[in-house]
């Protein structure tokens, strides 16, 4: 029997990035110049799609950031190396029993369709034996890249 650990409130790492839950980022700018936030323990509940979309976000001011830069871990924007090896293996999902891994490479999933590859990057994986998720291996497919 393994017991449960206690939930981390520090930041949530991936490799050398991290974000913290309670950092705030622009949600909506009123028309009277105050601005609506939300943090990025919100934004990694969100669906999928909806994270895709918040993450495009271009509202920033002196104070808050715009999502991506707030949130790197959840909007996969750790780094700037925009690079990728066609032959790089990501982790697919993780086996039930816990006894590994299954994994994929990035070329594979350049010849899924668009939907897929939204869907599969979207994956919050976790890092396995060193192997990252797939936007964090596959960055170009993913459209995870910040420049």
């Amino acid at each position: 029997v393994n017991p449960t650990k206690s939930p981390v409130t520090g930041p949530t790492p991936i490799g050398y990035c991290t974000e913290v839950n309670k950092t705030k980022w622009i949600f909506k700018m009123k028309k009277n110049g105050t601005v609506k936030t939300k943090n990025c323990k919100w934004l990694k509940k969100q669906k999928p799609k909806k994270i895709t979309k918040m993450c495009k976000k271009k509202l920033s001011n002196e104070k808050f950031d715009k999502p991506k830069q707030a949130c790197p871990v959840t909007c996969y924007t750790c780094g700037d190396d925009c690079n990728e090896d066609n032959k790089a293996k990501f982790v697919f999902k993780l086996k039930k029993d816990g006894s590994g891994a299954a994994y994929k490479k990035c070329e594979w999933l350049k010849t899924k369709k668009a939907n897929q590859v939204k869907n599969i990057c979207a994956k919050k994986t976790a890092s396995y034996d060193g192997v990252g998720p797939p936007a964090q291996v596959c960055p170009v497919t993913c459209a995870a890249c910040t420049t």
